[in-house]
C-alpha cells in the first residue's frame, strides 16, 4: 500500500466517524481504488518490450546519424515523406484507441513540417530569416488545426503562433522585427514609417491566434494564449525596441498596468463579485512585495525627454486600457458582493498608484510603506474570502502572505541586530510564537468556513480521530 492508499484510508474513516458517508460507501471507494491501482501497474514485459522499442528507434537514429552525408538527397527527402506520411495515418487512428499515445502522436506529427523545412535547408545549403520557416508551418498546419476538430492540433498551432510573434519581434532583420538599436533620438513621427508595418503584422497574428483559441479550444488554453500576450507586451520594455525604458517607475506601473489589463480580460463577473483568481493574486502580491523593498532606492522623477515619448505612450495605453476594463467593471447584488468587489478593484488598481508616485514624483520611500499595508490588507481579504466562500485554500494563501510580510519586515528592520547566540534564540522564539498565532486562526477560520468543529463530532461530543483542517 503506498501513501496515497494509507492517506485516503484516514480520509475514510475520518469521514465515517463524522457521519458524511457509510461504511458501505467507504468500502465500495476502497475497492474501486484497488481497481483503479491494478490497472495502472505496469507489467514487468511490458517495461521490457517498451525498452526494446527504444533501443531499436536509437540504433536506426544513430546509423541514419553515421551515414548521413553519404545518403543522397533524394533519399533523404523521400525518407522525410514517409516519415510524414506514417505519422499521419498514426495520428488518425490511434486518437481513438489510445488518445495518450494519440495525443502524443499528433504533437509529433504537427511538429514534422517545421523539421521537413529545416531539412530542406540543410540539404540545399539554405540559410535565412528564422521567422519564414514558422509562418510556412503555420500555413501547411492551419488546415490541420481548423478541420481536424482536435484539440491537441489546435493548442499547438496557437503555441506556434506565439513562437512566431516572439522570434519575429525580436529577431534583427525580419519582416517583424522591432529591434530599434540605433533609433533612440529620431522625431516621433518616424515611429509610424519605421515600426507601424510590422506592428500590424504582429497583431494580425496575435488576432489570429485568439481566433484559432475561441473557436476551437476552452478556458485553460486562452488563459495561457492571455499570460503569453501580456509578457509579450512586457518584453517590448526590456529589449531593444522603440518601447524599451528600464527606469525604476517605468517598469513599476508597466506592470501594474498590464496586471490590471489581466484582471480586466478576466471578465467583469470576477471583479463584480469580489472573487479572487489564484494567479491574479499571486502577481499583485509579488508587486507589492517587490516594492516594500523600494524604501532603500532612489528614483529619479521621469524624464520627459522628445526621444522617450513613445515608451510613455506606449505605458499610457497599457494602463488606461487595464484601469478602464477594471473600473468597468459592475457591482453585483448584495451588499457583502459589492464590498468585496470594490475592494478587490481597489487593492488591482493600488499598484498602478504605487507606479505612478515612483514615476512622477520619485516617492519611493512612501510607496513601500503603503505597500506593506496593502500586501497585509490584501492577505486579510484572502481569507475573509475564504470564510465567505468555503474556500479553506483562499484562508491558507491569506495567512501565509501575512507571515511572510512580518517575517520580512522583522529581518529587514532587525536583521543587523542578530550578531549572538542570544539573539538568535529569541528570533527563534518569536518566530515559532508567530507561526502558532497564524495556524490557531486560521484553523478558526476554516471551521468557521466549514461550518463545523472539526474536534468533535456532528452531536457536539468529542471526538478523538478525525482530519485535520
Amino acid at each position: 500500500m503506498n501513501w496515497r492508499d494509507r492517506w485516503l484510508d484516514r480520509q475514510l474513516d475520518g469521514w465515517s466517524e463524522l457521519g458524511l458517508i457509510s461504511a458501505a460507501q467507504a468500502g465500495a471507494i476502497r475497492e474501486q481504488r484497488a481497481r483503479e491501482s491494478a490497472a495502472a501497474r505496469v507489467a514487468p514485459f511490458t517495461i521490457l518490450a517498451s525498452l526494446g522499442g527504444v533501443s531499436i528507434g536509437v540504433g536506426i537514429i544513430l546509423l541514419v546519424a553515421y551515414n548521413w552525408e553519404n545518403i543522397h538527397r533524394g533519399w533523404k527527402l523521400a525518407g522525410f515523406g514517409l516519415l510524414l506520411a506514417g505519422l499521419a495515418e498514426a495520428s488518425a487512428r490511434l486518437p481513438r484507441t489510445r488518445p495518450t499515445l494519440g495525443a502524443a502522436t499528433i504533437l509529433v506529427w504537427m511538429a514534422a513540417p517545421l523539421a521537413g523545412i529545416g531539412l530542406w535547408g540543410q540539404v540545399y545549403q539554405l540559410s535565412g530569416d528564422p521567422l519564414m520557416p514558422l509562418l510556412v508551418w503555420l500555413a501547411l498546419t492551419a488546415p490541420v488545426a481548423w478541420l481536424s476538430g482536435n484539440a491537441t492540433a489546435a493548442f499547438v498551432h496557437a503555441a506556434g503562433v506565439v513562437v512566431a510573434v516572439f522570434t519575429g519581434s525580436h529577431v534583427p532583420g525580419s519582416p517583424l522585427s522591432l529591434e530599434a538599436r540605433g533609433w533612440w533620438g529620431e522625431p516621433p513621427g518616424e515611429f509610424r514609417t519605421t515600426f507601424a508595418p510590422a506592428l500590424a503584422g504582429i497583431m494580425a497574428l496575435w488576432t489570429y491566434g485568439a481566433v484559432v483559441l475561441t473557436r476551437r479550444l476552452g478556458g485553460a488554453s486562452r488563459w495561457l494564449f492571455l499570460v503569453a500576450f501580456l509578457f509579450w507586451l512586457w518584453s517590448l520594455s526590456l529589449w531593444h525596441t522603440p518601447f524599451q525604458c528600464q527606469a525604476m517607475g517605468y517598469q513599476a506601473t508597466l506592470a501594474a498596468g498590464l496586471i490590471a489589463l489581466y484582471w480586466g480580460a478576466l471578465g467583469p463577473a470576477r471583479l463584480a463579485g469580489g472573487r479572487s483568481d489564484g494567479f491574479g493574486t499571486f502577481l499583485i502580491a509579488l508587486l507589492l512585495y517587490t516594492m516594500t523593498f523600494f524604501w532603500r532606492s532612489h528614483a529619479p522623477a521621469f524624464d520627459f525627454r522628445e526621444e522617450l515619448y513613445v515608451p510613455l505612450g506606449f505605458l499610457l495605453a497599457m494602463t488606461a486600457s487595464g484601469v478602464l476594463l477594471v473600473a468597468a467593471a459592475g457591482a453585483r447584488s448584495g451588499r457583502e458582493a459589492r464590498v468585496a468587489g470594490w475592494l478587490l478593484r481597489g487593492l488591482v488598481l493600488l499598484p498602478v498608484c504605487l507606479g505612478g508616485l515612483i514615476l512622477f514624483w520619485g516617492l519611493t520611500g512612501t510607496v513601500a510603506v503603503i505597500a506593506n499595508l496593502a500586501l497585509l490588507a490584501l492577505g486579510i481579504l484572502l481569507m475573509v474570502e475564504g470564510v465567505r466562500r468555503n474556500l479553506p485554500g483562499r484562508i491558507n494563501d491569506g495567512t501565509a502572505l501575512l507571515g511572510l510580510v512580518i517575517a520580512t519586515r522583522f529581518l529587514d528592520l532587525f536583521g543587523t541586530m542578530l550578531r549572538s547566540g542570544f539573539a538568535f534564540i529569541v528570533a527563534g522564539v518569536a518566530f515559532i510564537g508567530l507561526a502558532w498565532v497564524l495556524n490557531r486562526g486560521r484553523q478558526s477560520l476554516v471551521v468557521r468556513a466549514r461550518g463545523f468543529d472539526v474536534g468533535r463530532n456532528p452531536d457536539g461530543s468529542p471526538r478523538d480521530a478525525g482530519v485535520a483542517p
